[in-house]
Parts: C-alpha cells; structure tokens; sequence
C-alpha cells in the first residue's frame, strides 16, 4: 500500500519547479490523432492521466516513447476509430479524442470515460454540439457510437462553457472544409494552448481566448513534425502557494504567464500571504497568518475549480469562517467531509463548504477520494503538527510529477512509503 508519511510544522523555503500542465498535456494528446506525424511535447509530465492518454494513441495504432526532452508521440499508423474500454475507463479526458477520430476517420466508438468521483460530469454538451455539425450520436450501453458522414462546418453553440466540449469542438472543426463558429466555448488557458498547438500544425484558428473561436477548416492530409512545450501547470503552482501558506516560509518558481494563476493570487494575498512577480518569477511569502476568505469557483479567469479543495485546507488555518462555494461541480465536497473528520469546523450548505480555522489543527489518517482532494490532504497535513498518514498516492499521482522530492527540497518532512 502506498502512502505519504507528513511531519507537519516545517516551513518551506527554496524555489520549485513547477512542471507543464497536465490539463493542457491531455487535449494537445487527443488532439494529435487527427494528424498523421510526430509531435514532441517538450518536459510533458510522466504521471499517469499523461501516459494513459498517450497509451490510447498507441491502442489506436500510434506510438510514444518518453526521451529526455518530453514525450514523443508518433501518429503515422493510426489505423482505429474504437480505443479499448479498459484503456479510457481511467481517465475522464478519454472523451476528448472523439472530435479528433471524427476528423480523421468519419466515424468513432468512444467508450464514456472515467476518472475521478467529483459529482456529476455528463457528455451531453459533447454530444450536443457534435449533433450542431451533423454528427449522430448514438448511446451504447457503455459507449457512444459516432457517424460523421455528414458533418459539415457551421455554428456550434455550447451550452455550457466546458472544457472538454471545446476541445472536442474545435478538433472536430479543423478539419472541415468552409468556417466553423464556436460560441460560449471554455477560455482556460489551457484551451489557448490547444489552439496555438494547432495552428502550429497548420490549423487556422482566431478568437484564441475569447469565448467566440473562429475555425477555417483545412486538408489533413500532410505528415507534420511538431515540437511544442504546454504551458506552466496553474494547479500545480496554486498548490505550492497554498501550501506555503498555511506553513509559513518564502518560496520562488519560474512562471511565463502570471495572468493564469492571478485568481489564486489575489485570493491568497487577501488571506494575508504576500507576492510579487519579478522576472517571469513568481515569490510567495507566508508568516503562517492568515485571516479568513470568501471566494467562488467557477470556469476560467473566475478562481479554479481544481484548487477549491487546496484552498479549503487553507481556510482550515485561517482566522475566522470561511465561505467556499463550487459553481463547477457542486457535490465536490467530499473533502470538507474528511476536514471535519480529523477535527476541522467545516460543513457543507448546498454548494457551499463552511470552515471556521484555527491556527492548531489535528494531524490525519486519511486517503485521497480524488486527486485535488488528495493534494488538499497534503496540504492540511504540512501544517498540522504531528505526523499525517495519506493514502491514495497513487490518484494524487495522475496530476503532481515528483510531488515529495519537491516538497522535500524546500523542507518539508515528507517520506513516501510502499508496504
């Protein structure tokens, strides 16, 4: 069994790297299917959501091969529109290579995906607007069976602004011939990554980081050689500035562009923790105060969804009460659950977690239900004195590369353990 072993109390001092983000990794992945060539992710992370996705590649009849300069994906002889179930059923972003197989293939049996259980993620807005382009899409038990013969460019309205409905969307129209809209799409700047990815492999895309993208389709018929670094992971650097935090001490990271983590910035600066960007370099400096927040996660530039549970282990250090509220998955609250378990005053009203901080808290023995709440546990257990035992190390694994040697570096107590 795996496990973290924490020794909380330790302030953190030193300057981490922070690695490309593993959100921004999984679409660039998906999106190379409608390719025939290969593409060089520069220093792309080798955790398990990127290798399962790359090994969908490779069940698809692609390659990959991580080298020393990041993960090398070869798409050549990608023969199949059906990934293996077995395959797709660990990882959520599974879904996003329906809009590539579409450009490449007319056709694709997509198992529905798995993941972590955070509440409620359907693929209705997937399915709506591959219906917006003609696409028909037929529910199998366990699969969606996808017929592209009539898909044509056109308008694509989204229903919600969702992530995985962009990429699907926008990889679906880069193939088609005329000009495709998307409206109400997602702005996360790892959908900005997406979309320069692309038009570096030729796509023609405008309205980058707006909610309306323009797509001119083009032939897909060329054999590409692409290298691309994926941008900084904003929910890895959230966690080392919230970590920092609760423990006190200065910690320093490289970081291209500073707007992606702003919402957690001014979040954690209003809790009383002092930033500065100098350089294309982010410090953060924590005396270990904090006073008590109120803050709303929401779909990009609002504060992300992906740090909600990191932040409420911070409110569990901080003075006063504390008010979180989750406007993308509202049941993503299990973790507040296991905060008020070890002794924490939280509890959850509706879409909203409730934490009355102290500055002393209980040290823990739990495991991670997800992986966000796994890096929140973590988190909790730098600050609490005593020693913490979490589980789970594996799901905190899919999204953090090197997560204690990073830690250990900047002085944390923290040893993992197989037994």
């Amino acid at each position: 069994m795996e496990k973290y072993l924490i020794i909380g109390g330790k302030k953190l001092f030193g300057e981490v790297k922070i690695s490309p983000a593993k959100n921004a990794c999984l679409p660039l992945i998906a999106s190379t299917i409608m390719f025939s060539g290969e593409f060089l992710l520069q220093n792309a992370p080798k955790i398990s959501d990127v290798i399962i996705m790359a090994k969908i590649v490779e069940n698809l009849g692609g390659s990959f091969i991580f080298t020393d300069k990041g993960l090398l994906l070869k798409t050549f002889n990608i023969n199949s529109y059906s990934p293996s179930k077995e395959i797709c059923c660990k990882a959520r972003a599974s879904f996003f290579i329906a809009g590539a197989l579409l450009s490449r293939f007319k056709r694709a049996i997509v198992p529905l995906p798995g993941g972590c259980n955070i509440g409620i993620r359907p693929v209705d807005v997937h399915i709506d607007a591959f219906n917006q382009l003609g696409v028909d899409c037929i529910m199998d038990k366990d699969y969606v069976k996808f017929d592209a013969n009539k898909m044509k460019s056109g308008m694509v309205s989204l229903k919600y602004p969702s992530v995985g409905a962009t990429v699907n969307a926008i990889c679906a129209c880069v193939g088609l011939m005329g000009e495709s809209l998307i409206s109400n799409c997602a702005k996360e700047p790892e959908i900005v990554d997406l979309c320069n990815f692309l038009n570096l492999c030729g796509a023609k895309i405008s309205g980058i980081g707006t909610s309306l993208i323009k797509i001119e389709g083009i032939a897909l018929n060329k054999s590409l050689k692409i290298v691309h670094r994926p941008i900084d992971d904003r929910i890895e650097a959230g966690t080392f500035i919230f970590a920092t935090a609760v423990t006190g001490g200065e910690i320093a990271f490289k970081y291209d562009n500073v707007c992606n983590i702003c919402s957690a910035i001014k979040t954690i600066e209003k809790m009383g923790v002092q930033t500065r960007y100098e350089k294309n370099t982010l410090y953060v400096k924590s005396k270990g105060e904090l006073d008590a927040t109120q803050q709303v996660a929401d779909v990009f530039p609002a504060f992300p969804t992906d740090l909600q549970s990191p932040l409420c282990s911070v409110c569990a250090y901080a003075n006063g009460e504390s008010v979180i509220e989750d406007r993308v998955f509202k049941d993503r609250f299990a973790f507040v659950k296991q905060l008020n378990d070890f002794g924490v005053n939280a509890r959850v009203l509706g879409s909203q977690a409730v934490i009355k901080g102290s500055k002393i808290n209980n040290p823990c023995t739990e495991k991670a239900l997800d992986l966000r709440a796994g890096a929140g546990l973590v988190i909790y257990a730098l600050g609490a004195q005593g020693e913490s035992q979490i589980f789970g190390v594996d799901i905190i694994r899919r999204g953090y590369e090197n997560l204690e040697q990073k830690l250990r570096l900047l002085g944390a107590d923290i040893q993992y353990i197989l037994s």
